[in-house]
């Protein structure tokens, strides 16, 4: 009752301050004399499967299963900084499949985005995710895409121009107005094939001043023994 009295003389104290106009020029919030904390700034993940059934977990605490039907699944609550992401193939046989499992750093208002099938074993797996970090360059209307790959002189197809890695990494300049189909290839290997940047050029604006660092993990191919 006591609480219940006290709340409503603030409530009354703040609507009578609305009725004067200094009260435009105060730095007060009715949130702030209630106790309530306000929102703090958020990130997000999106996770597909690119085949069976994940069980999702960011700093070990379960979130959620994610199919290749209902991809993606949207994790909208994550606090910057940096998270530990585990991604496992649920088996009913215990230890039957390699599991992602990386310490990613999230930046306010943007996604990480993990797309997987995860195999047997690294090796054996393939998918990509990508994570953004402040930019040091002052780019308009430009990100620069920096690719980290599994494996060495790798092939990099953006829409359909070319580039052979010298080694395990590259960085290149791609303009926000669209979005683009990367392929990822080495002979020995399957190909890996997926669309980058946000469908929506609203979406795409928020990455001004940003890097866009893709992590390519290409899959073995199986030798066929006869």
């Amino acid at each position: 009752m006591r609480r219940l009295l006290t709340y409503t003389l603030i409530l009354l104290f703040g609507t009578l301050l609305a009725l004067w106009s200094p009260w435009l020029r105060w730095n007060i919030s009715i949130a702030d004399l209630l106790g309530a904390e306000k929102p703090e700034s958020i990130a997000g993940l999106q996770v597909f499967s690119l085949a069976g059934e994940l069980n999702i977990y960011v700093d070990d605490e379960f979130q959620g299963t994610v199919t290749t039907d209902n991809s993606p699944y949207f994790i909208n609550n994550i606090t910057p900084g940096e998270r530990r992401i585990r991604v496992e193939r649920k088996s009913d046989t215990n230890g039957a499949y390699w599991n992602f499992n990386r310490l990613i750093s999230f930046e306010e208002g943007n996604d990480v985005v993990i797309s997987y099938n995860i195999g047997p074993s690294e090796e054996f797996s393939t998918g990509n995710f990508i994570y953004t970090t402040k930019s040091s360059e002052d780019e308009k209307n430009r990100a620069k895409l920096n690719f980290k790959l599994n494996v060495e002189d790798s092939i990099i197809s953006i829409d359909n121009i070319t580039k052979v890695v010298d080694g395990y990494t590259v960085s290149e300049y791609v303009n926000l107005d669209k979005q683009y189909s990367v392929k990822v290839s080495k002979s020995g290997y399957e190909d890996l094939e997926f669309t980058l940047l946000p469908s929506e050029s609203e979406l795409r604006s928020e990455l001004e001043g940003h890097d866009l660092n893709v992590e390519v993990n290409l899959m073995l191919q199986p030798v066929l023994v006869e």
